[in-house]
């Protein structure tokens, strides 16, 4: 619903305006004023979407409320009314970008269509100052507090839906989460705005690339609705190939606390996800508490006793097997990473390699990249491996640092010779034998970036040098050779 000031200095018609206005659901009489000085003061207590002045009143006329109405709230729309359908008076409406100039008598067809054209236009602006504000409340580290309502349609309930793609990756290690293209589809969006009215949701990116925030508001607060929400919402994503969870808040009905709830459901997120698993999870619920061991003694025994002899298959075989465990488990990303991290202090204790407090950074900088990387349970199982190959059985020697790094040049050397063909992460690891996971942290820590990231960049150059170069050149042929 629009808000709305009426100015007009005769009173009939005033009236016969009020009272029009009564029948129609779409906008809400906020103010009146006889001339546009009254206008002009009312104006900062009101704060009207929409002005509706005459033409022809004493003091001030309505052309010159428009004009300081331009000036002082230039988001205000203005139309005009007039019994007079002079050219002049038309020109000059035009000229002050006037939303629409209405002929008095206004028939109640031309006020409705004008009304519904106003709040379209109001809903759009709104929206778009809204996903910016929402954007920067759902992201942020502290409990901001909104000052304005947020949607352009105030609701009595509302939910935050935090929707991950595979693990919660750590934001840090952003630049070299693998990219997942349709993630990165507008088309994404779309689809999941047509599951509501055009006024009860909007979308944002969450912090990191695989992250997104649903915001919806609904009237009644009917469980069953929700529900079918949350199933519509998991129905589409399954046709995606790829784990994703929907983390729902509780319902709240004050905006201004947006950034509370969704801090809470990204942590609560944070420690339930589970890798390779599409779930709904519900804030109401108590965090899962693991009724396994996560690491048995006797699987420590076996580590230890593998790495003693320098046994990589079966410090390997192990890892499978305590992997497999996990998976049957449905053990949380979260407890993957302490888990893994635990696993690895065993096996450099017998390493001798706790020393060494750069390795042991680089190595936990490496497990976060493999945990938060893992689209399942075997990916995780290969990025480990690898790590336990280049880390604690000799891949970490001078020679074989060095057999890394000419390999890495050959990837970056690859990349840059075909970077307008197909490839991606996955095309890499077929053709230079390397785990996806493994050679994208391999390459992000000599290159500094990824290899999907470096496509994209060498891409945008290609682009650019072109248009310098060949400034008539249409887009679409530089999209065809890049």
């Amino acid at each position: 619903m629009i808000r709305v000031m009426l100015v007009e200095d005769e009173p009939a018609v005033l009236n016969g305006l009020i009272k029009t206005m009564s029948f129609l659901e779409t906008a809400k009489i906020v103010a009146t004023a006889y001339n546009g000085q009254e206008a002009l003061e009312a104006l900062e207590s009101s704060r009207p979407d929409l002005i509706i002045t005459d033409i022809k009143m004493p003091i001030m006329m309505g052309l010159e409320l428009i004009r300081q109405v331009n000036i002082k709230y230039p988001d205000t729309i203005c139309v005009l009314l007039s019994g007079y359908s002079e050219f002049e008076y038309a020109r000059e409406a035009l000229r002050l970008k006037v939303f629409d100039y209405m002929l008095k008598p206004v028939p109640i067809e031309k006020l409705t269509e004008v009304l519904q054209l106003v709040e379209k236009t109001v809903y759009e602006k709104t929206k778009g100052n809204a996903r910016e504000t929402i954007q920067k409340l759902v992201n942020s580290t502290e409990n901001l507090i909104s000052p304005a309502s947020l949607l352009p349609k105030q609701y009595s309930y509302y939910y935050l839906v935090h929707i991950c793609a595979g693990p919660i990756s750590i934001p840090s290690l952003d630049l070299i989460f693998p990219d997942l293209e349709y993630w990165t589809e507008a088309s994404i969006l779309n689809h999941i705005l047509d599951l509501f009215d055009n006024q009860q949701a909007i979308v944002v990116p969450g912090k990191i690339s695989n992250e997104k925030w649903l915001l919806f508001g609904i009237d009644a607060q009917t469980i069953e609705l929700v529900q079918k929400i949350m199933r519509r919402l998991m129905a589409h994503f399954s046709a995606l190939n790829y784990p994703v969870t929907l983390s729902l808040s509780e319902s709240f009905g004050d905006l201004q606390y947006i950034s509370r709830h969704a801090r809470k459901i990204r942590e609560y997120a944070f420690k339930n996800i589970v890798i390779g698993k599409a779930r709904i999870l519900l804030h109401s619920e108590q965090d899962q508490k693991p009724e396994h061991v996560i690491l048995s003694q006797q699987e420590e025994l076996l580590l230890k006793r593998a790495a003693e002899k320098n046994a990589y298959s079966s410090v390997c075989e192990t890892l499978k097997d305590i992997f497999d465990k996990w998976k049957r488990n449905a053990v949380t990303e979260n407890l993957c990473d302490y888990s893994i991290k635990n696993i690895f202090t065993i096996l450099m204790n017998d390493k001798d390699m706790q020393a060494d407090q750069q390795a042991v950074n680089d190595l936990f900088y490496e497990i976060d990249i493999v945990v938060s990387s893992a689209g399942n349970y075997q990916e995780l199982y290969e990025g480990a491996e690898q790590l336990v190959k280049s880390f604690l059985f000799g891949d970490r020697d001078s020679n074989n640092t060095l057999n890394i790094q000419q390999n890495v040049d050959k990837i970056e050397a690859y990349i840059m010779k075909h970077f307008a063909e197909p490839i991606s992460s996955d095309n890499l690891s077929e053709i230079f034998g390397y785990n996806p996971i493994y050679l994208t942290s391999t390459f992000c820590r000599m290159k500094g970036i990824s290899p999907n990231k470096l496509i994209k960049k060498v891409r945008v150059e290609k682009a650019k040098t072109l248009l310098l170069e060949h400034p008539n050149m249409l887009l679409k042929d530089i999209a065809q050779v890049v």
